[in-house]
């Protein structure tokens, strides 16, 4: 059930939920998915998938856990606090991503969709990230 909500409140609540999509997929296809993409077994192409409702991720269709799902799910909940909405405003938040081997980086094209008791909003982000290795000389 949708809540009652003026014109004002309805664009501003499609604007954090669309916020929420970008700032998913931006994070996904960032500096910190290197640590992920160094620690888990990816091969030449391939994707995974982060939903941080259900609190699961996967690569490939196989369950994994990754660090990213983590990060992700402290900063959806400081965000909505910050906001002033509950968890449960947010009824699915779902990050997939395609990636590719090319040369020493992954190319990633990291796809957000969000869906909130009153809107909904998908983003779609492509960035290149070497994998995190610390002690890479």
């Amino acid at each position: 059930m949708r809540p009652n909500l003026t014109g004002t409140q309805r664009r501003r609540r499609a604007g954090y939920t669309k916020n929420i999509a970008h700032q998913l997929a931006h994070q996904t296809a960032g500096f910190n998915i290197g640590f992920d993409l160094a620690s888990t077994e990816l091969g030449q192409r391939g994707s995974f998938s982060m939903d941080l409702v259900q609190q699961g991720s996967t690569v490939g269709g196989k369950p994994v856990t990754l660090q990213m799902l983590g990060w992700l799910t402290e900063w959806l909940g400081r965000d909505l606090q910050q906001k002033g909405l509950s968890r449960d405003w947010v009824t699915s938040a779902r990050v997939d991503v395609m990636y590719e081997l090319q040369g020493r980086h992954y190319a990633l094209v990291s796809t957000a969709t969000v869906i909130t008791a009153d809107s909904s909003a998908t983003v779609t982000i492509h960035n290149a990230q070497l994998p995190f290795r610390p002690n890479a000389k």
